[in-house]
């Protein structure tokens, strides 16, 4: 018990004589925490990968990737952060086409920075890349691509093959303008899934295309028409020969008894009907029975002599 007493009296002791040292030391330490607190502290957030920049050593750490959440370095080392998330732009381009007609198109693209290769990228090209690589490549794959067809074939039958000839021509011209030196074939940032969105003329040039198209309208309507005629008049002209061809068949045959057989068979299908129906009988023997449907619908079935 008493060497703590002892000791409580010297740590008091030692207080009082050096309060000021003491506290001049506290407030010197933490001042010092609060400016280096931003210099030494990082927090990367989710989607996203540091590179390390050394001040006072080597400069871009091509060996070390920071990951997401908080990093501890060295005062005088930097962070720059690089998003690794799948980003989507879209930019309007004026392009031409082979027929030196001016158009504006609408270009929507995705881009992403290749998570393992930022280093790299933060050496050669850094982190407005977007501005510097980019934008020019999409446009000048853009050019290149529509200024090889037509306008009419652009923007109708080949926008397809245009959006495939931008993803391909964008991705060998970044392997080759910004391939590091030393280093093929490294891929450090990616364009794919291009797509054009909207496009536009000028204002005369797309009435003078309206005008045409409708005039394009026209014509295959009147082609359609010419072609339905022509059908329809074959199909007269083969149902005359077949009409003409079954009465040469059955000229022999037309006898008074096949006709009044037949006039026979037609009045037992009519008759055959639920309707109220009226029959009328010719006079003498070649007489055929008439039949005439719903003459009066109150009265019972009528049959009527001819006189």
């Amino acid at each position: 018990m008493g060497y703590f007493s002892r000791r409580y009296r010297e740590y008091l002791l030692f207080l009082r004589h050096h309060t000021l040292s003491i506290t001049t030391g506290t407030l010197i330490s933490l001042g010092l925490i609060v400016v280096l607190w931003p210099y030494c502290v990082h927090f990367i957030p989710a989607g996203s990968k540091g590179v390390l920049f050394k001040r006072l050593g080597s400069g871009t750490d091509l060996d070390t990737i920071l990951n997401e959440g908080m990093t501890v370095t060295l005062p005088w080392n930097n962070v720059v952060v690089y998003t690794t998330r799948i980003q989507q732009q879209t930019t309007e381009i004026e392009v031409l086409t082979s027929d030196r007609l001016k158009s504006k198109m609408t270009i929507s693209f995705q881009f992403n920075a290749y998570p393992y290769n930022l280093p790299l990228l933060h050496k050669y090209v850094g982190p407005d890349y977007y501005e510097k690589i980019i934008l020019p490549i999409i446009e000048s794959a853009t050019r290149e691509a529509v200024a090889k067809y037509s306008a009419a074939d652009a923007f109708t039958n080949d926008i397809n093959k245009i959006n495939q000839t931008i993803s391909l021509d964008t991705t060998n011209l970044i392997l080759k303008r910004i391939t590091p030196t030393g280093l093929t074939d490294v891929r450090l940032i990616s364009i794919n899934d291009v797509q054009l969105i909207k496009f536009s003329f000028p204002q005369d040039v797309e009435l003078a295309l309206e005008a045409k198209a409708v005039e394009l309208a026209k014509a295959e309507g009147y082609t359609y028409r010419l072609m339905t005629e022509t059908k329809e008049a074959e199909r007269k002209q083969i149902e005359a020969v077949g009409i003409r061809n079954f009465q040469n068949t059955i000229q022999g045959g037309l006898t008074d008894n096949y006709i009044r057989w037949r006039g026979v068979e037609a009045t037992s299908s009519l008759a055959a009907s639920n309707n109220s129906k009226v029959i009328i009988f010719g006079q003498g023997q070649t007489g055929l029975p008439l039949v005439l449907g719903e003459m009066d619908k109150a009265d019972p079935l009528k049959i009527m002599p001819q006189k």
